[in-house]
């Protein structure tokens, strides 16, 4: 009587040495989650580092975004102190805070992003920055969009999709875009006065200064996990996973599945709740955290 013989394919798998997404060792320290006023204590650390993500993309130093698809060159996150983001987050409470965790050691390290999709773009108050159109729900806000800084803004949007609706009426929609024709009359200008540029014209208020976090739309590259994680150490892309998927679902659920009200952030950035109070406050969580599916085998398998 033979031995029953059974051959399982997983016998011929071998360790799988390169995995960038699924090496990094950062302490998520759950259990911190809920502490209240968690986010402004770690920003006020002198330890803490910020990364910055928009529409699905995390921020790089600037020029860094060209190397995506080179072979054999590092590239890393762009990062800002905690300090210095404190203020910001008061200012835009549209912009939302992520605890990643920390690393044990003398440093005590730790790490939050900062979601700025919907932080208005310098010069374009209420208006969120766009990448080609609304931050979260274009192609480039997934694992295999395209770079960032190929897009166009919101604000440069709308005024190529105004130039485009003046064609076709004889210039006159453009002549009004443009303004009224400094020619001298005697209505109210004199001949003179039409040599003087400052005779008529009105007088325009400065443009705020751009904020921070502002500043960081067109002062970093914008690249996708994709493109990034290949080319970073395995802390920085266990870093980066993390701060993509999880903005990615804060930017796409803006509303209560259940009853349909307005969520806001909660845990730390791990969780939202509903702000419907007669419906229960229901916290929703993503799934979003590394998990494995392992199978044991030994040497008869």
């Amino acid at each position: 009587m033979t031995a029953d013989i059974h051959f399982s394919p997983l016998a011929l798998t071998h360790a799988l040495p390169f995995l960038p997404l699924a090496q990094g060792d950062i302490d998520y320290q759950v259990d911190r989650r809920s502490e209240p006023g968690l986010i402004d204590e770690l920003l006020a650390e002198p330890t803490t580092k910020v990364v910055l993500t928009r529409g699905g993309l995390v921020a790089v130093p600037r020029g860094q975004g060209e190397l995506v698809d080179y072979e054999n060159v590092k590239m890393r996150l762009a990062t800002l102190p905690g300090a210095y983001v404190s203020a910001e987050l008061a200012r835009y409470p549209e912009a939302v805070a992520m605890f990643l965790g920390s690393y044990v050691g003398a440093r005590g390290e730790s790490v939050v992003a900062v979601d700025i999709t919907r932080v208005p773009e310098a010069g374009v108050p209420g208006v969120g920055g766009a990448v080609g159109g609304v931050l979260g729900t274009q192609d480039s806000g997934t694992v295999d969009g395209a770079l960032g800084k190929n897009g166009i803004s919101g604000g440069a949007a709308a005024g190529i999709r105004q130039s485009e609706n003046t064609k076709g009426n004889g210039g006159v929609a453009a002549a009004k875009i443009a303004g009224p024709l400094g020619v001298p009359d005697s209505a109210g200008q004199g001949a003179d006065d039409a040599f003087d540029d400052s005779v008529g014209a009105s007088v325009q208020p400065l443009a705020p200064k751009p904020t921070l976090l502002q500043q960081a739309v067109t002062r970093f590259d914008w690249v996708d996990l994709r493109g990034f994680a290949p080319h970073s150490n395995a802390r920085e892309a266990g870093q980066a996973t993390s701060a993509i998927t999880l903005s990615i679902w804060h930017s796409r659920q803006r509303f209560c599945p259940t009853c349909g009200a307005a969520v806001r952030p909660a845990l730390a950035g791990w969780a939202q709740r509903c702000t419907n109070e007669a419906d229960g406050n229901r916290v929703l969580f993503p799934r979003v955290e590394p998990a494995v599916i392992t199978a044991i085998v030994d040497g008869h398998d």
